[in-house]
């Protein structure tokens, strides 16, 4: 089982009320980070899918595997997401985000982040593996991104949910400068 922090992480999709604590999330990531406009964009972004992770501090005694008291929303290590719609349990703090664009039958990811004192819990594969999830049921069959070849945390994620390189972008990433992996995942719906 995940390390997950004392409380549950419930993922949902992203709302505009997440932004502010994103941006909190963005401005402690290395390189450049996404502007509130651009994130603004993302959420009525036809192509894109965002979800948030969220601290549950509703006094729930579930953990981390258990469904989350009819509240429409699930715990990461279901892969569950919430609709839209769902009611809404008494939230805590936005502990990560991950997003991705369908394009077709494939799934272009386009940032995936947690906060800083929760990294190394599990919160980012939970991301991952619910994006893969949602995928599946859209019929996404192949998925890509880009990571820089420095950060080996990322790496080791990706490699963990299948990804493999695909070749080098010498130059991509800028502040500081930094060739990116290309990484492709296929899968089978």
């Amino acid at each position: 089982m995940a390390d997950f922090p004392e409380q549950s992480v419930i993922l949902r999709p992203m709302r505009e009320e997440d932004l502010d604590e994103i941006m909190v999330i963005e401005a402690s990531a290395p390189g450049n980070p996404w502007s509130r406009e651009s994130m603004e964009k993302e959420l009525v972004n036809p192509q894109a899918h965002y979800l948030t992770a969220v601290l549950c501090t509703d006094g729930r005694e579930d953990g981390p595997g258990d469904q989350t008291g009819g509240s429409g929303e699930t715990s990461t290590e279901t892969g569950e997401v919430a609709g839209a719609g769902a009611d809404p349990v008494d939230m805590g703090e936005v502990a990560g985000y991950a997003g991705y664009w369908q394009v077709m039958d494939e799934g272009h990811i386009m940032n995936i982040a947690v906060r800083e004192d929760l990294r190394s819990r599990g919160i980012g594969r939970a991301l991952m593996e619910a994006m893969l999830k949602e995928g599946d049921s859209l019929g996404i069959l192949y998925w890509t991104l880009e990571v820089r070849v420095s950060n080996a945390p990322a790496l080791h994620l990706y490699e963990k949910t299948g990804f493999t390189s695909a070749g080098i972008r010498p130059g991509y990433y800028s502040n500081p400068k930094e060739d990116a992996n290309i990484l492709w995942l296929s899968r089978s719906v």
